[in-house]
């Protein structure tokens, strides 16, 4: 839950950003930012993780809709988060889509309709992965 309505600086501490909106949690793994920044500023734990910060700050603040357009971003950290983004995707998200899968399958005892599932988890799974980020 947003408590405040203020945009996200780089002077905010990392844990009152969290404090405000702890569905950010998620953004900083795909930025590669490892919990344990105690008092530190958005600055301070940027620069400790090689993130350049104004993408960060527009990324977090337009998830969490506030104003993001003041923040110059940078293309390669973008795409290094959405490439994040897309792996964690992988594997985490899509195995959870699986296995839900498959418990719905157990729970529907038609193997016609087991073999339509997986079917289509496959067909998904496939255009996901093939659709992987590469700017190299």
């Amino acid at each position: 839950m947003i408590k405040n309505p203020s945009s996200y600086s780089r002077v905010v501490t990392m844990r009152n950003i969290i404090r405000d909106n702890n569905q950010l949690l998620t953004v900083l793994n795909r930025f590669d930012i490892s919990l344990g920044f105690g008092d530190s500023t958005v600055e301070q734990v940027c620069v400790a993780n090689n993130v350049d910060a104004d993408t960060f700050l527009a990324v977090i603040n337009y998830i969490s809709g506030k104003s993001w357009e003041q923040y110059e971003v940078s293309l390669l950290t973008l795409m290094s988060y959405l490439r994040l983004s897309h792996k964690r995707f992988l594997e985490f998200t899509l195995p959870g889509i699986k296995k839900m899968l498959i418990e719905g399958i157990n729970e529907a005892h038609t193997s016609e309709m087991a073999m339509v599932i997986l079917q289509f988890y496959a067909i998904l799974h496939n255009i996901v992965d093939i659709n992987e980020i590469d700017i190299s």
